[in-house]
Order: structure tokens, then C-alpha cells, then sequence
């Protein structure tokens, strides 16, 4: 017998079987420089997904397990890749004016086993075979302090490690990252359009192998960062939205002896479109952040836009995810000017063929640049496609075939 939970919750498993190319599945170093190495591949995927919605309580989990076998014409490849990811999301009405909200995510596999699509990982310009363990989770807690007035705290860790390196560094396998923020905001509604809110963030970066001098190899672990923060947000209408906010921010600045700090600005905007199961974001952030962490943080700006779902009205048998993104860094260590320049870009679209069946294609692209003491460059670039056929189960009627991007709870 089933437990009483699962009797009540949408259960749905999504397969799929593919053939594609990837056109740099390794770089493999020459007497002139390096070689790309692409080479077609199989692969397959199984998809399990579970949603208890309801009025006091949703619950879902999504758990994804991913294979790509290569069969290269030329020269050999290395191994295979894929990986595990997985997401879990909560949300509790712990009294008529008070939430609680818990989202956790991450997994374990190579970096051609990623997609744009899924933000799990960023390339990286040194290797295009690595194997990468990363995770987050994020606490969110909510009370209405009036009709038109509610108070936000949140608590969250982000931790990532590099677990294999098919470079010629292996040294730099181990921790990457950790990160634990916390955060306290107000927000108040104007009017049925219009809301603003306010807030601090505070957040620490744990970065051990970040080495800001090459010269003396001096390094320095932690750094911090204290954003205050301010946005209005409008409704235009029932699809369209948008924010803008600000702010100042104080960090730390990495490899100063003086142990210096840095006031720099911050710009926060978004806008949102939502049409039935249709939904998309796009978002642009300036500030002082994390992008790589060999390198430390910097003065960065970046910009993501995702779009997906069924098209309305027409074509309701074709659901698509789009997704890009784009960002720089800045980071000056002394006489060192170090830069990170990174854009992505992924699309996956299905065709129903009838109810449980569909054909399903995709791509992925990223780009990487990275420059240091203006002497030293190196890129990276990797583009895949793929197409196949495409099995979806459920017990959700309105299941979509495709995991695809649902507006962030309130």
C-alpha cells in the first residue's frame, strides 16, 4: 500500500533518449597551444517529480539522473558524462500571518553534464571535464505585520567542491566555495500596483583556494559583503511586472594586508511575464560578488533571462524553456587586473506526438574569458545539440512534458 502523502500528491516521470554532438567535450594541450575535441554522443535521462499542493502547505521534489556516452570519430575523449540533481521546495502557513518557505537544490556531476537551463554550474576556462558537487539551501520566513505590511527574514549556505579535474591542475580539486548569508527586510503595499520594500544582507564567502598574489602566493579565505537595499515593484497588469531597486554595499577587499574595505553601488531590476503556464524573467544585477572563486570577488554585472512553457492558445502541443545569461567581473589585487567575462545560452523545446509521447531537441552553448596581468588569456567554448524522443507519466493532468520555470512563491 502507499502512504497516505504520496496518495495525495502528483506523481510524474519523464524520460528520454537522445543522439547529439558536443564540439568540445575536451581540450587536450598541443606544441602550438590546444586541441578542441568534439565528438557525438548518446544519452539519456529519467526525470521524477513529486507535488503535494494545498492551502496550507506545497511540498515538491524534482530528481534528475542524466547520462552522455561519447562515441568520438578521431581522437579519444576521456570518459563519459553526466550526473544527479535534485531541488526540493516547501512552503508552510505556520499561523494565518506567518509563512515558512524552504527551497534546497544541487547535485553531483561533470560539467558537460550540466545545462544553461538548469544553472547548476559555470563553465570553467581551465577544464571542460570536471566533476562538480554543489548545493544550496535557502530559509525564508514571512509575517504579515498589518494589511498592508509584512516583515521578511531569510537564512541560506551555498557550498561547492571540485571532486575531479581532467586538467593538467590537479591541485585545484577540493572546496571551492562556502557561502552563508542571512537577511532582514520590511516591505509595504501602496496600492493593489504597487509595493516597496527595504532590507540588509549580509553575506560571508569561504574561498580556499583563492590566491590573489602569483608571485608571493598569499592568500586570504574569507571575505564579506553588507548590502542595504532598496526597490519598488509594479503590477502593470495581469501578465506584466516589474521592479527597480538600489542600493550601496560594504565588502571586503581580499589579499589587502590592511585588511581594507571597498563602498560600491548597487543596482537591482526585473521583469516578469506570466500567461497561464507560461512564465519569464528577466534580471539585471550590479554589485560586489563572487563569479569566480580562484579569483575572488569584484564589481560584477550580470544579466539573466529565462522563458518558458506551452505557447497560449496556439500550439499548446509545443513546450519550450529558454534560458541565457551573461556577466563580467572586475577584480583589482594590487598591480593585478584580473578579469571574467562568461555568457550561456540553452534551449529545450518538446513536441506532443499524443499524450505521453513527444519529440524533444535541445542546445547548449557557454563562452568563458579570462585575463590576467593583461598578459595572460584563456577562453573557452563549448556548444551541443541534441534530439530525441521524449516519454512523459503522470498523474497531474496538466503535466507539460518539460520542466519549465513556475513564478517564486509569495
Amino acid at each position: 500500500m502507499l502512504p497516505l502523502p504520496l496518495l495525495q500528491s502528483d506523481v510524474t516521470l519523464r524520460t528520454s533518449a537522445y543522439e547529439g554532438y558536443n564540439d568540445n567535450v575536451v581540450e587536450v594541450a598541443t606544441a602550438t597551444g590546444s586541441e578542441r575535441r568534439g565528438s557525438p554522443f548518446t544519452g539519456v535521462e529519467l526525470q521524477l517529480k513529486v507535488e503535494r499542493p494545498g492551502r496550507a502547505s506545497m511540498h515538491s521534489v524534482l530528481l534528475t539522473l542524466r547520462g552522455q556516452h561519447y562515441t568520438p570519430l578521431g581522437g579519444s575523449v576521456g570518459g563519459d558524462d553526466g550526473g544527479a540533481f535534485g531541488s526540493w521546495v516547501s512552503k508552510w502557513s505556520v499561523s494565518p500571518r506567518e509563512t515558512f518557505a524552504v527551497v534546497t537544490g544541487g547535485g553531483v556531476g561533470t560539467q558537460n553534464g550540466s545545462r544553461q537551463t538548469e544553472n547548476v554550474s559555470a563553465a570553467d576556462p581551465t577544464s571542460s571535464q570536471r566533476t562538480l558537487a554543489s548545493g544550496g539551501a535557502s530559509f525564508v520566513y514571512r509575517r504579515e505585520l498589518s494589511v498592508d505590511a509584512h516583515l521578511i527574514g531569510g537564512a541560506g549556505v551555498e557550498a561547492r567542491e571540485t571532486l575531479a579535474d581532467a586538467s593538467a591542475t590537479p591541485a585545484t580539486r577540493g572546496l571551492d566555495l562556502v557561502t552563508p548569508s542571512a537577511s532582514l527586510g520590511v516591505g509595504r503595499a501602496l496600492s493593489l500596483d504597487d509595493r516597496v520594500e527595504t532590507g540588509v544582507d549580509v553575506r560571508l564567502n569561504y574561498l580556499p583556494r583563492l590566491a590573489l598574489d602569483p608571485t608571493t602566493g598569499s592568500s586570504s579565505s574569507w571575505t564579506w559583503q553588507t548590502k542595504l537595499t532598496g526597490s519598488w515593484g509594479h503590477t502593470f497588469d495581469a501578465t506584466w511586472g516589474a521592479s527597480l531597486g538600489g542600493g550601496a554595499q560594504l565588502s571586503s577587499v581580499p589579499g589587502d594586508p590592511s585588511g581594507g574595505t571597498t563602498v560600491t553601488p548597487v543596482v537591482l531590476a526585473e521583469a516578469t511575464y506570466s500567461h497561464g503556464d507560461l512564465y519569464g524573467f528577466a534580471r539585471y544585477a550590479l554589485g560586489w560578488a563572487v563569479l569566480s572563486p580562484t579569483l575572488g570577488p569584484g564589481l560584477s554585472h550580470s544579466i539573466n533571462l529565462q522563458l518558458g512553457g506551452p505557447i497560449p492558445r496556439t500550439l499548446r502541443r509545443l513546450v519550450f524553456v529558454a534560458s541565457a545569461g551573461a556577466s563580467q567581473s572586475s577584480i583589482a589585487a594590487g598591480d593585478t587586473d584580473l578579469r571574467v567575462r562568461g555568457a550561456g545560452v540553452g534551449f529545450l523545446v518538446r513536441w506532443s506526438l499524443n499524450p505521453w509521447l513527444g519529440v524533444l531537441a535541445g542546445t547548449d552553448a557557454r563562452w568563458v574569458y579570462y585575463q590576467q596581468l593583461a598578459t595572460s588569456e584563456t577562453s573557452f567554448r563549448r556548444d551541443q545539440v541534441f534530439v530525441g524522443l521524449s516519454g512523459s507519466f503522470s498523474t497531474n493532468p496538466g503535466e507539460l512534458g518539460l520542466e519549465v520555470p513556475r513564478a517564486p512563491m509569495r
